[in-house]
């Protein structure tokens, strides 16, 4: 506990850069901590978590399957890759589905893939979600 109190607060002190107005500079060194904090717990959550094991408990017969056979092996290959997980994130996640009309996300597979993936993936809570899709699709 102490140790990660006095890593905060090294982070501070050296993300600290002058500005000259106070409110400013601390509200810049609160933000760089927060965020250092927010992606570290998610990197360990990710290195720690193993979603292809998820998946093939979702789809036990596709497992036996020939035509899904070599998907599966790509998908497999991503989750174990370290340098795959630093590309999934709600951004990506966003941009990504912003290229895909409204009726076609409402597709069953789409849909179950899309909720997988912001679940088990990238971690995204439902409400934030929800929140976005409201804002892209309700104004387009």
């Amino acid at each position: 506990m102490e140790r990660s109190r006095s890593t905060a607060c090294r982070k501070k002190f050296t993300s600290l850069e002058l500005t000259g107005v106070i409110n400013k500079d601390l509200q810049d060194m609160r933000a760089s901590v927060a965020l250092d904090t927010e992606d570290t717990a998610r990197r360990k959550i990710l290195y720690n978590y193993h979603w292809f094991d998820d998946l093939l408990a979702d789809l036990p017969c596709a497992r036996d399957e020939p035509k899904y056979l070599s998907a599966l092996q790509k998908l497999h290959a991503l989750s174990q890759s370290q340098q795959a997980l630093k590309r999934y994130t709600k951004e990506r996640y966003f941009s990504i589905v912003l290229t895909l009309r409204e009726w076609e996300l409402q597709l069953a597979e789409v849909s179950s893939v899309s909720k997988f993936i912001r679940e088990r993936i990238i971690f995204l809570p439902e409400a934030e979600y929800k929140e976005w899709y409201h804002q892209c699709y309700n104004h387009r």
